[in-house]
């Protein structure tokens, strides 16, 4: 007669919950084609899906910016900088008062930028 295998574990094993998830991040490189007071068109060969959740960061000009945003639309890009690429519109969910005021400084100095042109 086989005897059982020596059990190795040093804990005993529990079965989860039904509604157990895991959350792994990935890091993607993106493209920043515009930016507003309230959210990004982003362009990447990574799917996204609407309403999907994730973190930016990135610099505006020489300052940082971080923002939580939410996914609110997908397209297929044809400017040729993101040609083959999809775009994503995100609207920013969280943004730190440091990067709050970096994006208003970036957006007054485009604006001013634009004016001059």
């Amino acid at each position: 007669m086989t005897e059982p295998p020596h059990e190795r574990r040093r804990f005993p094993r529990h079965e989860p919950r039904p509604s157990a998830a895991l959350r792994v991040p990935i890091v993607v490189d993106v493209q920043l084609v515009d930016i507003s007071r309230s959210g990004m068109l982003f362009a990447c060969t990574q799917p996204f899906e609407v309403g999907q959740f994730a973190q930016i960061r990135t610099l505006l000009g020489r300052q940082p910016f971080s923002a939580s945003i939410r996914v609110v639309r997908v397209a297929q890009h044809s400017q040729p900088l993101t040609r083959g690429s999809l775009c994503f519109g995100a609207a920013f969910i969280e943004v730190d008062d440091t990067s709050r005021s970096n994006l208003q400084r970036f957006l007054l100095s485009a604006q001013s930028r634009g004016r001059d042109s």
